[in-house]
């Protein structure tokens, strides 16, 4: 499983700069002048823009680095067209917002994998639904600073729940191209 890809945050400390404030206002015009005129990252929303710029932590490069990656990601796989699969898989419960704020004010994610059928659930469908969930989280500008801890529940975890595919696609493709850091929770 190659996880070369997928950005850990070893500095897990909020960023300094505030959402909304004159100082990301011009983070977000040095992100904008790094995207070429008539490409699709430059005509893409602001929210998506805030998120890439927020998520790698005010680096206007690393953020105009991640749009395009992104919004491949959405087309991929077709984020804005709801499916009765996608709906069935948010309504199980294998990926869920709880609400709550860890410590480090990350917004919770809880993954319970025990929900998750591979032979119903495609590994693209599985994506489909984490993206889904994370970007809806992501809409909020202290969540996007923040990041979220993801708390996987093994809790009722049997080998048929398994999808090596599912893994593969995850951090090979998924977690790489949205605007999040992974990180350890604990931590010190």
């Amino acid at each position: 499983l190659d996880t070369s890809k997928v950005v850990i945050d070893d500095d897990q400390a909020p960023p300094k700069i505030e959402a909304g404030s004159a100082d990301e206002q011009t983070a977000l015009a040095a992100m904008e002048d790094l995207l070429a005129d008539g490409s699709p990252s430059k005509a893409a929303s602001a929210d998506l823009k805030l998120m890439c710029l927020r998520g790698r932590k005010y680096d206007a490069a690393r953020a105009a680095a991640l749009l395009p990656d992104l919004l491949a990601l959405i087309e991929e796989l077709d984020l804005a067209t709801p499916t009765p699969r996608l709906a069935a898989d948010l309504a199980s419960g294998k990926f869920v917002m709880t609400g709550a704020t860890d410590g480090a004010g990350r917004k919770i994610l809880w993954l319970r994998f025990r929900f998750h059928d591979p032979k119903v659930s495609s590994p693209k469908d599985f994506a489909r639904a984490a993206a889904t969930v994370m970007l809806h989280a992501l809409r909020d500008a202290d969540t996007a600073r923040c990041g979220v801890a993801v708390l996987q529940d093994m809790t009722g975890l049997r080998m048929k729940n398994i999808s090596p595919p599912t893994a593969k696609l995850m951090f090979g493709q998924v977690f790489p191209r949205l605007p999040v850091r992974l990180g350890e929770a604990g931590g010190d």
